[in-house]
């Protein structure tokens, strides 16, 4: 699942008559750095995930 807020101005999201073929899902990591002070590293992972709107719907099952 990638978030809408992640895309650049510039990206065009086409219709689905353009007959391009579906996506597969797609798993983003996030990886931090051990070394790095945990508080800082805890508020930007909480901001990212925060800001994470799923661009569809998950299919229901």
């Amino acid at each position: 699942m990638f978030a809408r807020s992640l895309l650049p101005s510039d990206i065009v999201e086409l219709p689905a008559s353009t007959g391009l073929p579906a996506l597969p899902a797609l798993d983003l990591v996030l990886l931090t750095n051990p070394r790095a002070p945990e508080q800082s590293a805890t508020a930007l992972t909480s901001a990212i995930l925060s800001r994470a709107v799923p661009l569809k719907p998950e299919p229901s099952n």
